[in-house]
């Protein structure tokens, strides 16, 4: 079994019924948990912990998953 990071980054703090898809989600497609979900507030945080994952994932195989959207209704 692979022991890889799975880093789920996500803007659903407050949501319980988001962060519970999200889990049940990764549980399903990989077999075992995310090793970390990662609340962000915003694109901008979004983007600077995903650039910061990268990094990381040079020195070993990782799973990142983003999940982050506008929530105002547009896109």
């Amino acid at each position: 079994m692979n022991n890889f990071p799975i880093i789920v980054i996500s803007d659903c703090a407050g949501d319980e019924d988001g962060r519970g898809r999200i889990a049940a989600q990764v549980e399903y497609e990989f077999g075992r948990p995310a090793t970390a979900i990662q609340h962000v507030c915003g694109e901008v945080q979004a983007a600077g912990f995903l650039a910061s994952q990268l990094h990381l994932a040079r020195q070993r195989p990782s799973v990142i998953i983003p999940n982050v959207a506008p929530r105002n209704g547009g896109a």
